[in-house]
């Protein structure tokens, strides 16, 4: 695998902080968030009531909550799709603010590391290497703590749906503009957010679910690494 592959790669990925994957890498349309197909509910225990719907500021409150009940360090599984085609894979831990992850493309695998300001890649059957351009440290989980607006959309079983408006300044994806993004609670835990994007000039479809860390152990540069 190409050089020219790792570095491309890295760009979709550079503003991973662990969770809503390529944030930066595509131009978001806040009219398309809303539009977003919600993956089917879980039904737990302790629903909300669904006659008596969140106020803005409840809802609020209803996701800071849920993000702190998913705790810092978590698992997440980004998939995009264009149509029905998944064009990108990711699935990674988030540890004490760094992210280890790989990335899946009909191109092949990548690892990434990325560790404060320092970010590495290694393709299949690689080494590991740095990368140039630095990710950004933007935390997509306090871009959606501090969004703009929310609203309950609707209650099913033991998921709450959830609508918030966020800038796409706190998401890292632009100075200018909102991007709407659509979160799901279940048992007062955030488990799943999708927005609605573009990618190379179609509609593309970002959705991510969030879970308990895998690999909890420190995220740190690697070791060995190559030209």
């Amino acid at each position: 695998m190409s050089k020219a592959f790792t570095i491309r790669k890295a760009a979709l990925v550079a503003t991973l902080a662990g969770s809503l994957v390529l944030l930066s890498a595509c131009n978001n349309d806040s009219d398309k968030g809303a539009n977003a197909t919600i993956a089917p509910a879980t039904t737990v225990a302790g629903a909300v009531d669904a006659t008596q719907p969140a106020s803005g500021s409840d809802a609020t409150e209803l996701v800071t909550t849920a993000i702190a009940a998913l705790g810092p360090d978590y698992h997440f599984a980004t998939t995009v799709k264009v149509g029905d085609a998944v064009v990108l894979a990711v699935q990674g831990d988030r540890v004490g603010g760094g992210a280890r992850l790989s990335l899946s493309s009909d191109a092949g695998v990548v690892n990434y590391l990325i560790v404060g300001a320092d970010s590495w890649a290694k393709p299949e059957n690689g080494v590991w290497a740095q990368l140039e351009a630095a990710p950004s440290n933007t935390d997509p989980m306090v871009a959606l703590a501090q969004a703009s607006a929310a609203k309950v959309v609707s209650v099913e079983g033991g998921t709450t749906t959830v609508e918030l408006t966020v800038m796409n300044a706190d998401l890292g994806i632009g100075a200018e503009g909102t991007a709407t993004v659509t979160v799901q609670i279940t048992d007062g835990r955030l488990v799943f957010a999708v927005y609605g994007t573009t990618l190379e000039n179609q509609p593309a479809l970002v959705s991510t679910e969030f879970g308990a860390v895998v690999d909890a152990t420190p995220v740190t540069a690697p070791t060995e690494t190559g030209a």
